[in-house]
């Protein structure tokens, strides 16, 4: 999730800066939350690996092409280690590196997702 947003946002912020319209169109935003959403997926190890090929009311070349526009645009500039949800595992190893901090990373994760859905 939070890897997803933040690549929808740097593609964004560089379409707007190109393109206001882009942010009205949303046929445009649909594709690019999608694909947004997919090369999120293939950054981390999953159960449910998501691919182009789960948006099936979408157009494949249409996805592909925006895989390619997301990925030239935003120049290939991916950290997933970047995302609010690592910086809270981080920080809880170095505050206790051995210990189980499954119950606190649930509660952080359940506020970020407020966060981003606020």
């Amino acid at each position: 999730r939070d890897s997803a947003i933040q690549i929808f946002d740097k593609f964004m912020s560089v379409m707007l800066t190109e393109n206001r319209q882009s942010e009205s169109d949303t046929n445009f935003i649909s594709y690019a939350v999608a694909v947004s959403v997919v090369l999120s997926s293939k950054l981390h190890e999953s159960r449910r690996q998501l691919s182009l090929l789960s948006f099936q009311d979408f157009r494949i070349d249409m996805l592909k092409h925006f895989e390619r526009l997301i990925l030239s645009k935003i120049g290939l500039s991916i950290a997933p280690q970047t995302t609010p949800t690592s910086f809270v595992s981080e920080l809880l190893l170095l505050w206790q590196p051995n210990s189980d901090h499954t119950t606190i990373i649930k509660i952080a994760d359940s506020l970020i997702a407020e966060f981003w859905e606020g």
